[in-house]
């Protein structure tokens, strides 16, 4: 007859197992798609409108030159109408840049840039990529604080 703590000892888990399991879990953890999400800077401000309007168009610039993508498709990839995205991109339209939150494309282009860096940093980690230059190669993840 065996005892409890030689089976425990049995089913124990290698570290390499674990860290597979840890990889794989965090492969499915998005932050971003949580209730009370917010984008925040690295010292844990929510990033202002105009800070995620730089960014946005900074990554718009950068796939446009490496020819990975354009802007119809990024707008299409938030899924933001494209009147909705000419009005955040432009300062100007809001009295408070601060208004600018309630449109919806503070809130699409927040996931989206958070998903890239997350993205970009999941490959780092993973020693993964792909010999094919994607969107978030570009990105620079720096400019958010990837939480997983």
């Amino acid at each position: 007859r065996q005892s409890a703590g030689n089976n425990y000892h049995r089913s124990r888990l290698s570290s390499a197992e674990i860290n597979s399991m840890a990889m794989e879990m965090s492969m499915d953890y998005s932050p971003w798609d949580e209730d009370g999400w917010v984008p925040l800077t690295k010292s844990g401000k929510q990033k202002s409108p105009n800070q995620i309007r730089n960014e946005l168009q900074r990554y718009i610039d950068q796939c446009k030159a490496n020819g990975t993508s354009n802007q119809t498709r990024i707008i299409e990839q938030m899924g933001v109408n494209s009147n909705s995205f000419r009005k955040f991109m432009d300062p100007s339209t809001y009295v408070n840049q601060w208004n600018a939150t309630s449109n919806g494309t503070y809130w699409a282009a927040s996931k989206l840039l958070a998903k890239m860096a997350y993205e970009k940093e999941l490959a780092k980690a993973t020693g993964s990529g792909s010999k094919r230059k994607s969107n978030r190669d570009d990105y620079d993840s720096d400019d958010y604080d990837v939480q997983a």
